[in-house]
């Protein structure tokens, strides 16, 4: 995702005999995007819009880029080529809402109260708003400041542990708004997903929570953007205990973008992290892990992830850890490129056990500050039959070894 409506698709070749010329074309204006002619070979293909595009791969005597016809005819030049493989792409895009008012809630008010009436758009006027127990929005929902110039603070009552928001059903937004947590008791969750679909956290603010944002027993579709976690967990580096400030598991299409993930750097083994677990169709972009007490992102058996245009700077582990703990394979046909990945403790990422992964245009910088790893740049253990790096840069070199 390059903007709020663009975003990147994975491809990625493999078995593809040897020196055979394989181009990927896009069909409504029929441009070349890229011919490879190697066995194993991926990468993205940018700036898909809302409206959708049709990509097909086909199988070319020569190399389509020399044919005097690519500058005059080129869909003759691509309808000469074997169609291989045709589909047509899309990016999804949940639209924020943008409805008046339905009712607004002062300072001292019950939200859940407001809630509960099942009006459409709830707003929170400006100030400190106290809540007792946690808050629950419903399906068709927003909650939301009532001006996005001036965020209301939702906050637990002194002592206790419940700033709970938790979209538990459909089509639910949650928008401009400060999730403000307190120490010594800080709530499980900021914000927490369970079985839900369709649901948008947009420029919301949380402090001090275990668990910032977490996503979890089947959710799908759900959105986190424009937002900030600061300081997520319990300020412990141990074996087991480590918090995350966004954790996914169990679900499918969970996108995380232009996001700040700020942490207080204890570690190893300590919070703040990226973590998915057991959910294809992660999507990471535009967002920035910044002092994370593990990894700066921990992707485990999550299928079909694409990780662009990250900056994960200082993490106390591996800045990305692709791994199977816990399952059979890793995360299979990944995309990762265009991150920058600096100052971690151990190198610059792992990969383990995870199949046909593609990183493109990665720059790996003073990784490997004192923990584990071979190298600065990425560590391959176990099976990662189909590994595949292009224009990837490491300071120092090498790029990848094998750990």
């Amino acid at each position: 995702m390059f903007d709020d409506n663009l975003c990147t698709v994975l491809y990625h070749v493999k078995d593809n005999p040897a020196n055979n010329k394989v181009c990927l074309w896009r069909v409504d204006d029929n441009s070349l995007i890229s011919c490879e002619g190697r066995t194993r070979f991926g990468g993205g293909f940018d700036y898909v819009p809302t409206t959708g595009a049709t990509l097909e791969f086909r199988r070319h005597s020569a190399w389509p880029g020399s044919d005097p016809l690519i500058n005059t005819n080129p869909g003759a030049v691509r309808a000469a080529g074997t169609l291989l493989k045709n589909q047509f792409v899309t990016s999804r895009f949940r639209a924020s809402p943008t409805g008046a008012c339905d009712t607004v809630v002062l300072p001292g008010q019950s939200i859940q109260g407001a809630l509960n009436t099942l009006l459409g758009t709830v707003c929170l006027s400006a100030g400190n708003h106290v809540v007792t127990s946690q808050v629950t929005v419903y399906s068709n929902q927003t909650l939301r400041s009532e001006s996005a110039g001036s965020l209301a603070v939702i906050k637990p009552e002194t002592g206790g542990g419940h700033v709970l928001v938790v979209p538990s059903q459909a089509n639910v937004t949650i928008k401009d708004l400060v999730i403000d947590g307190q120490d010594p008791v800080r709530p499980g969750f900021g914000i927490l997903s369970t079985g839900s679909s369709n649901v948008l956290i947009e420029n919301v603010q949380i402090n001090r929570a275990t668990i910032g944002v977490g996503v979890s027993q089947g959710s799908s579709n759900i959105e986190l953007r424009s937002s900030q976690i600061n300081y997520a967990g319990d300020g412990l580096a141990c074996d087991g205990c480590a918090s995350p400030s966004v954790w996914i598991t169990d679900s499918s299409d969970v996108r995380v973008a232009k996001t700040l993930l700020k942490n207080l750097g204890v570690g190893p083994q300590g919070d703040g992290e990226l973590a998915c677990y057991n959910t294809p169709g992660l999507v990471v972009t535009n967002t920035t892990v910044e002092g994370s007490g593990a990894a700066g992102m921990y992707i485990v058996n999550c299928d079909y992830a694409v990780v662009t245009g990250n900056d994960i700077l200082g993490a106390r582990e591996w800045g990305l850890d692709i791994v199977n703990t816990g399952y059979t394979t890793g995360s299979d046909y990944g995309l990762y490129s265009w991150n920058l990945i600096q100052n971690s403790r151990n190198g610059g990422g792992v990969i383990k056990d995870s199949k046909q992964a593609t990183f493109q245009s990665n720059t790996y910088t003073n990784n490997r500050q004192g923990g584990s790893g071979s190298c600065n740049g990425i560590n391959r253990r176990g099976n990662t039959d189909g590994y595949y790096y292009i224009n990837d840069v490491s300071t120092p070199w090498p790029v990848v070894c094998n750990d």
